[in-house]
């Protein structure tokens, strides 16, 4: 996947703008936990990501969340066709906020491309989509409502590592999902961190 600035853009209307500069890489998306992790040895930081599943399988994932939401907004709401705007996939080339000490070839977050839909919802339309994400999520494990308005008509789900859903219909209704810091499955597999800067690139793949 080609490392792409970190943007992904989500709100229709204002979602398809938000989304744009909406999903970054905070780490106050750790909910009041700004500052323990990237204060860790970097042994430390890279064993906590150990205990989770690597970033190709959390984006493998969240792209079903995603085919999932997409196919239950279509079959009860009507909305449809889903178009992928190219070019909105994002690899972020490292977690530098989150987990600082752990180097840009071992970890990383990874953002999708941003769907979307001509049709909108609003009034008791856009009520039952924000439950049908929210029924969709959970069972992926987005169980934390980070944002919600009925006024903008967006709505953004968090997971235990980080990772944010975005939802939202104005003009248009937009879905897209980043995940939290995951290691690449070669670094989990190695078990231990790479040794060199934290701060360089990781080559395209």
């Amino acid at each position: 996947m080609p490392y792409r600035n970190r943007g992904l853009a989500i709100t229709a209307l204002t979602l398809v703008a938000t989304l744009t500069v909406g999903c970054g890489n905070s780490a106050d998306r750790y909910f009041g936990n700004e500052t323990s992790k990237n204060t860790m040895p970097s042994q430390e930081q890279f064993q906590q990501l150990m205990s989770r599943p690597t970033v190709e399988e959390a984006a493998a994932s969240n792209e079903e969340m995603l085919r999932q939401l997409r196919e239950r907004l279509s079959a009860e709401l009507n909305v449809k066709p889903w178009i992928e705007k190219p070019d909105t996939a994002s690899n972020y080339g490292g977690c530098m906020q989150e987990f600082s000490e752990v180097h840009g070839w071992d970890a990383t977050i990874i953002g999708s491309s941003l769907w979307s839909t001509e049709a909108a919802l609003s009034g008791a339309d856009w009520q039952r989509g924000k439950q049908i994400a929210k029924e969709i999520g959970a069972q992926f494990g987005f169980t934390k409502v980070a944002q919600e308005s009925d006024q903008q008509t967006d709505l953004w789900l968090r997971d235990d590592f980080g990772a944010e859903l975005k939802f939202g219909s104005g003009n248009r209704t937009a879905v897209s999902v980043t995940t939290g810091c995951h290691l690449y499955a070669e670094a989990k597999k190695r078990g231990t961190p790479r040794q060199g800067s934290t701060t360089a690139t990781p080559p395209p793949t």
